[in-house]
């Protein structure tokens, strides 16, 4: 069911949560916000409700620079350069 990404050993589930956020933070803040919210939406909705909320999310996310940024740098190999991460 994808309920369990990671299992740690006992006393290192805080580093593994640290480097998952390090990596998350890596991302827009544009785009990481709108995730944010569409799980914040889900959990408080019925999954129809969430649902929507989560495809309203992505729509805002499809033209913006940094999803565009993302592609690019997917497609060229390299770190992306989200300049407007602030």
């Amino acid at each position: 069911m994808g309920l369990v990404e990671y299992i740690c050993e006992a006393g290192e589930a805080e580093l593994k949560a640290l480097n998952i956020a390090e990596k998350i933070s890596e991302n827009s803040i544009h785009s990481v916000r709108l995730a944010k919210q569409a799980v914040d939406s889900f959990a408080r909705e019925l999954m129809e409700k969430g649902l929507i909320a989560e495809w309203d999310c992505y729509q805002k996310t499809i033209y913006h620079p940094d999803r565009l940024e993302g592609l690019a740098a997917f497609q060229e190999k390299r770190k992306p350069d989200f300049s407007n991460n602030k």
